[in-house]
């Protein structure tokens, strides 16, 4: 499943994005994402079940 998410801003070393035209709000460190990531960049983010730990 994919989901999508508009980076909204950076706070210090974490991106905070809007999830799913801003129902939710979630932060990532922002080396997570991709250098050149920047205010505005939609990103595809996808989500999978872990199997195991890692």
């Amino acid at each position: 499943m994919a989901i999508t998410a508009t980076i909204d801003r950076f706070e210090g070393d974490a991106a905070v994005l809007l999830v799913s035209e801003g129902e939710a709000v979630v932060n990532v460190p922002r080396s997570c994402l991709p250098e050149d990531a920047k205010q505005g960049d939609a990103l595809y983010l996808e989500v999978v079940i872990a199997t195991r730990r890692p």
